[in-house]
């Protein structure tokens, strides 16, 4: 996202996120447990992988905007 601010709580079962940083930094999270959350700061790339029974909440600090998708990872890199 270019602008919005996210986040993340595994509710159930788990999800995996490998997130990279606009410079470049690479970081892995493992939500496993709906006590834990993951804040993900704007133009930052994300990839998920979610367990068979995984649920995802998303608390987002805007309303839905296409606009502010970013979703070729090229672009994200430029």
């Amino acid at each position: 996202h270019k602008n919005l601010l996210q986040i993340l709580v595994a509710v159930s079962g788990q999800v995996k996120i490998h997130m990279e940083t606009p410079q470049g930094a690479t970081y892995d999270f493992l939500l496993d447990h709906p006590t834990k959350g993951l804040y993900v700061p704007s133009l930052h790339w994300r990839t998920l992988q979610m367990s068979h029974n995984a649920v995802l909440l998303c608390l987002a600090s805007e309303v839905y905007s296409e606009e502010d998708y970013i979703r070729e990872y090229d672009t994200f890199k430029q």
